[in-house]
C-alpha cells in the first residue's frame, strides 16, 4: 500500500495513458493473459503516442502522474479502511 509520504519510484502505462487523455486500445483481460503481436504493438502505440515526451527526456509531467498515484491509493485507502481512519494516517 501506498502512505502519504511513500517514495514513488514508478508508474504505469494506464497511467500515463489517464494523464495523457489517451483512450487504451487493450482490454483488461487482455492484459491479464501473455501478449500477442497485436497487443504488444497496441502498447507500444500508446507508449509512443501519450509518452513521446518522456521518451524524449522531458519529465514535466511527473508531478501530475505522481499526483494522480496518490490520490488514487487516497481513494483505495477511504474504500477498505473508512474516511475516519484514513484521515488518522494521514490521507
Amino acid at each position: 500500500m501506498i502512505w502519504p509520504d511513500t517514495a514513488l519510484h514508478y508508474f504505469d502505462l494506464g497511467g500515463l495513458e489517464a494523464v495523457s487523455g489517451w483512450r487504451r486500445q487493450v482490454r483488461p483481460e487482455q492484459l491479464a493473459a501473455m501478449p500477442t503481436e497485436q497487443t504488444a504493438g497496441l502498447l507500444a502505440e500508446s507508449l509512443r503516442g501519450c509518452g513521446a515526451d518522456l521518451l524524449a527526456g522531458d519529465l514535466s509531467r511527473f508531478a501530475l502522474l505522481e499526483q494522480r498515484i496518490r490520490d488514487r491509493a487516497r481513494a483505495d485507502a477511504i474504500k477498505q479502511m473508512g474516511a475516519q481512519r484514513a484521515r488518522a494516517l494521514g490521507w
